[in-house]
């Protein structure tokens, strides 16, 4: 069963980041990302992990951000990412909570790590 949330448990200032396609030297376009907007959320950690793949190390976190539901909260969907504490987190599910009073926007920070020096 979700959680009722108070205004004051939504402490956090979180930026959504849009793609926008401008045209490189080549005139090709490439993605570059902008700001789109910033809302104030709550914070909960779900899930870490690592994984050693071809001899690097990768880690990931996944996030659970709550914002309240407003005429730009709902056009934030999985293509969007959120800029928190200076870490990119890429969107992967949004959901409508308490009857559309909240949203839930889980996503996930990646950090390449480079291989471990050996001693």
């Amino acid at each position: 069963m979700p959680r009722i949330r108070q205004a004051g448990q939504l402490n956090r200032r979180i930026k959504i980041l849009r793609a926008s396609e401008s045209p490189s030297a080549f005139n090709e376009p490439v993605p570059t990302w902008g700001e789109a907007g910033e809302v104030w959320a709550s914070r909960e950690d779900l899930d870490g992990s690592e994984s050693v793949r071809s001899a690097e190390v990768a880690a990931s976190a996944t996030v659970r951000f709550c914002v309240k539901h407003s005429p730009f909260t709902v056009g934030i969907n999985p293509r969007d990412r959120v800029l928190y504490g200076g870490v990119v987190h890429e969107i992967v599910a949004v959901r409508e909570q308490s009857r559309n009073a909240y949203r839930e926007i889980d996503a996930v920070a990646r950090a390449e790590l480079p291989p471990a020096e050996a001693p």
